[in-house]
């Protein structure tokens, strides 16, 4: 088996999901609770993570995490019972939709 290419080692725990989205950005989460950001770098070809990383708002495990097609908003979905669509241009949250027992 090759070497990786690049190895980023900044979770506190196991990273669940990660998805590519635009602009050359990866993003990861964790059941660290975490969500990181990561954009390619030009000069180095190598993945840094942005600086207003990591997004935390979710009290358990980050389990799905989704860039939306523009790029302009992000889905975390946590064993919280939580979804969190997140507004990157400002990295807050924009809607949180929780799970209820009996649905009110």
């Amino acid at each position: 088996m090759d070497d990786p290419i690049q190895v980023l080692a900044v979770h506190m725990s196991d990273v669940n999901s990660c998805d590519f989205g635009p602009r050359d950005r990866l993003v990861s989460a964790s059941s660290d609770h975490m969500v990181r950001i990561w954009k390619l770098d030009a000069n180095s070809k190598q993945y840094l993570e942005d600086p207003r990383s990591p997004l935390k708002h979710h009290t358990y495990a980050v389990n799905e995490v989704r860039f939306s097609p523009q790029g302009t908003m992000l889905a975390t979905g946590s064993t919280d019972g939580s979804t969190v669509v997140w507004d990157l241009a400002v990295r807050r949250v924009l809607i949180l939709i929780v799970f209820t027992r009996y649905g009110s």
